[in-house]
């Protein structure tokens, strides 16, 4: 058995309805009954998906911001937190108008 299962979140976990499904739900919660732990990982930072968490009672740990963050929820704290710096590239066309 994994230790530790990580997931996407959005239209992955859940559906565009924000719902998860009851099939989902139970295995979920059958596999953290045999100690494996279920996380979360995406773009959003993890302030985000903690609303979410309100009724999703099965999160252990929320890895946000494409892996900067790593949130235990359990313990309600930050365990890992290293910005992860973005280069946006731009470019520019010159049309010539004759």
């Amino acid at each position: 058995m994994f230790k530790l299962i990580i997931s996407d979140f959005k239209d992955t976990l859940i559906d565009k309805e924000e719902s998860i499904s009851t099939d989902t739900i139970i295995s979920i919660d059958n596999y953290r009954r045999d100690s494996g732990l279920f996380s979360i990982c995406n773009d959003l930072g993890y302030e985000d998906i903690l609303y979410y968490d309100r009724s999703f009672h099965f999160i252990d740990y929320i890895i946000g911001f494409s892996g900067s963050i790593i949130y235990d929820v359990n313990k309600e704290k930050i365990i890992y937190n290293k910005h992860i710096i973005y280069i946006k590239l731009y470019v520019f066309y010159c049309f010539k108008v004759i």
